[in-house]
């Protein structure tokens, strides 16, 4: 229902009544995000993270970035797994983590592939502000930071990576804004600025 939601506001965003809704609905998924810290809904928590993306936009800014990492970072991912002769699991299809699965290696690969693969989305989505230099300031850090107690030497060889495409982008976004040859009070050149970025 919540997806539904999302998609249908993703398309008609501009329609005034329809753009009113957008504030209640994201507080209410966000304190379902808040309502458990269990690992064994991190599947359902992906999937809500995944729906409010569609919404996410330059001009609309939603904080997700706590409720991603805290995933992608978490102990029942950044751990050794136990061995598990069962399939390996397809978290976009799940709401929770059954018992057979838990703390098994192919449960920690799924939930890093799936909370990695959001984690983008949501990036390439804030990337195409000017501002993602400032907000990638603090997530690299944390991200760095949270590297070193990490053990599965393969999630962290992922982690370094990403962290440095992050500070990459945000280089090239700062080389980009230092061309810029104009004030904040020219609000027809700040709007031009965004062809910088991709559609």
């Amino acid at each position: 229902t919540f997806d539904l939601w999302f998609t249908v506001i993703s398309k008609t965003r501009d329609i005034p009544n329809i753009k009113d809704l957008i504030f209640p609905l994201v507080e209410i998924t966000l304190t379902i995000l808040r309502l458990s810290d269990s690992p064994a809904f991190y599947p359902s928590q992906l999937h809500y993270i995944r729906s409010i993306l569609k919404i996410v936009s330059k001009d609309l800014y939603i904080p997700l970035i706590p409720n991603i990492l805290k995933i992608l970072l978490s102990n029942e991912i950044t751990t050794l797994g136990t061995k598990c002769d069962e399939k390996s699991p397809i978290i976009r299809y799940m709401n929770h983590i059954p018992t057979s699965l838990y703390h098994s290696k192919l449960i920690k690969d799924a939930l890093f592939d799936e909370a990695s693969d959001v984690f983008l989305e949501y990036l390439c989505i804030i990337s195409q502000s000017i501002t993602f230099p400032e907000f990638s300031f603090f997530v690299t850090r944390w991200l760095r930071k949270a590297n070193k107690s990490i053990k599965v030497v393969s999630i962290s060889k992922k982690i370094k990576i990403l962290t440095d495409r992050i500070e990459e982008t945000a280089e090239n976004i700062t080389k980009m804004r230092d061309l810029v040859d104009f004030s904040p009070k020219d609000s027809d050149k700040i709007v031009n600025i965004y062809t910088f970025y991709p559609k």
